[in-house]
């Protein structure tokens, strides 16, 4: 991003991609220890609190997770191992409680589910062919060069 600096000039400055509410990390630790001594917090709380604050509940929040006595999640970040490890998420020992488990299946179909394009496919058939071609193509001088040896 270009900005106007000193003297008229203009200067490159970095622009984050990141949450801009989570730079000030001793606002994120005034953000934990205010969630810590309440009892039970739903989203529309922790935004709250967060906003008024001036810090990022979602980061905030999710540091909080492995202290926190009941853990509300998607089905799918509780199948995924990397999205448990994310949020420091350890099972062992402890009690989980899937409700309406009957929707639990579309969650795990679509956790390993794979949808290939027509152009994906035609890829992979081309270079099947060229991979056979190639393999073809070694076999024949791998031929040759046995001949040639035994003529020697």
């Amino acid at each position: 991003m270009q900005t106007l600096g000193v003297e008229g000039r203009t200067r490159q400055t970095k622009v984050s991609s990141g949450c801009l509410m989570l730079r000030k990390h001793k606002l994120q630790r005034q953000f934990r220890d205010e969630i810590s001594q309440l009892v039970a917090l739903d989203i529309k709380d922790l935004v709250r609190i967060g906003i008024s604050i001036g810090t990022c509940p979602y980061y905030g929040s999710r540091s909080m997770v492995p202290a926190a006595d009941l853990v509300v999640l998607p089905y799918q970040s509780l199948l995924s191992k990397s999205s448990r490890e994310m949020l420091g998420l350890n099972l062992k020992n402890n009690i989980v409680i899937i409700d309406e488990a009957h929707n639990l299946a579309d969650p795990l179909i679509s956790m390993h589910d794979a949808k290939i394009t027509l152009s994906e496919r035609l890829v992979r058939v081309g270079l099947s062919f060229i991979y056979d071609k190639s393999i073809d193509t070694l076999q024949d001088h791998n031929y040759m060069g046995e001949h040639c040896n035994r003529m020697h």
